[in-house]
């Protein structure tokens, strides 16, 4: 929808590997702000703490909001309560949107 305008996006899965470091590395080096969405159970915010340790990653969406829960999200079945960040993907792109060109 933005096209050539819009920010990068890069998107990974899991433990970031060290070909996500090296890229994340670059990026903080060349002075891009890193932020960083994931699944809200422990093991999204575990990933979010070493991500925010390791290349000064910052939380995005950028306003606060409420963590989104499966009471919430009608149609989810997720008995820990979580939901995946697949299932807030609208609401992510909006935010996308809205931040403009990089």
């Amino acid at each position: 929808e933005l096209g050539d305008l819009s920010p990068p996006l890069i998107c990974t899965g899991g433990w970031p590997n060290a070909a996500v470091l090296t890229l994340l590395d670059g990026v903080r080096r060349a002075g891009g702000t890193i932020r960083h969405h994931g699944d809200h159970d422990a093991a999204g915010a575990a990933i979010f703490d070493y991500l925010a340790a390791r290349v000064g990653a910052l939380p995005w969406p950028l306003e606060e909001r409420a963590e989104p829960s499966a009471a919430d999200t009608p149609g989810v079945d997720a008995p820990d309560g979580f939901v995946p960040e697949e299932l807030v993907l609208d609401q992510l792109l909006g935010d996308l949107a809205r931040a403009g060109p990089a």
